[in-house]
């Protein structure tokens, strides 16, 4: 059976699980309603409305991932992400406000298919790398948040409970989509087309190049596509320590400015980023220059060998 295949058959069950969960939901209508009446007169109205919202919202996100389910498009696997966030949301609060309850196992195996299907559409050692690069993104975004709010509202123990584990997963997995698109844009500007541009004219004839190997021959694709894999990684930490630089920084200064050892953590821990910054570079500038010199030849070798 085909990866496509199955993601096909994991988001068709993810679905089911989204409108079985909205049915589900819709069931207890009677009962918020009930207790709706004991409640302050302006919120009686409101608790009802938001319970079949809830509903629909689920309703919604279900059809949405029963058609990637029947016609994956390209962009398939970010809706399935994005739809995953609807119930692993959802648990998160639960678990955040309430604690672990029944449904909310409902809510993570949902998400779980949803996002499992993501990961089916999507080459393997894609998802990891962008799970890698989403980390240090997802590092600097608690950073920030932790300097605006402060510290003390976090519930570290249910934070951390390994129902909160896939929640996590599909925050770090999508900052890593956004992380690693921004990277690009940025490297394209500052440093990818003066680096290409030493052994290509312009992209289309990179990109026709690359074409060929990707066609022709299946071993030097891979491994053509494991030094992109790479790269990106190095492309995408390059970012991720320059934010976390920052973002760290403003949090000691903001939130531990009164601890004796503030600066000495603010010098040393700026110092490791630094260091991690520029070998990421180094790193990402080495393969750049690298993968360039090899399409570059092995294309004009696929043509020769074929003769083209």
């Amino acid at each position: 059976m085909r990866r496509q295949q199955l993601a096909r058959i994991v988001a068709g069950f993810a679905a089911i699980g989204f409108l079985g969960t909205a049915a589900l939901h819709s069931t207890g209508y009677d009962s918020v309603a009930q207790l709706a009446a004991e409640v302050p007169s302006d919120l009686a109205p409101v608790m009802p409305a938001l319970w079949l919202v809830f509903s629909l919202d689920l309703t919604i996100v279900g059809l949405i991932v029963a058609a990637v389910a029947y016609r994956p498009a390209p962009p398939g696997r970010l809706i399935l992400v994005i739809a995953a966030f609807c119930p692993l949301g959802a648990a998160a609060l639960q678990l955040l406000f309430i604690g672990f309850v029944p449904p909310t196992a409902l809510l993570l195996t949902v998400g779980a298919l949803t996002l499992g299907a993501a990961v089916l559409l999507a080459p393997t050692n894609l998802f990891v790398e962008l799970v890698v690069i989403g980390v240090g993104a997802f590092v600097w975004v608690v950073l920030l948040v932790l300097s605006m709010f402060g510290y003390d509202w976090v519930p570290i123990d249910r934070l951390f409970a390994p129902a909160a584990v896939i929640p996590l997963l599909s925050i770090i997995y999508v900052l890593g989509i956004v992380s690693d698109r921004v990277a690009d844009a940025l490297f394209a500007v500052l440093w990818t087309r003066t680096l290409r541009g030493r052994r290509f004219n312009d992209i289309e004839t990179y990109y026709a190049a690359r074409r060929i190997i990707l066609t022709e021959s299946e071993r030097l694709s891979e491994l053509l596509e494991y030094g992109r894999s790479r790269l990106r990684i190095c492309r995408g930490w390059v970012l991720n320590a320059f934010v976390i630089l920052v973002s760290f920084n403003v949090f000691v200064w903001t939130r531990l400015r009164e601890w004796p050892r503030a600066r000495g953590l603010s010098i040393v821990v700026s110092a490791l980023l630094l260091v991690l910054l520029a070998g990421c570079w180094y790193s990402w500038w080495s393969l750049s220059a690298a993968e360039y010199r090899k399409v570059k030849g092995q294309s004009e070798h696929l043509m020769a060998k074929n003769g083209h």
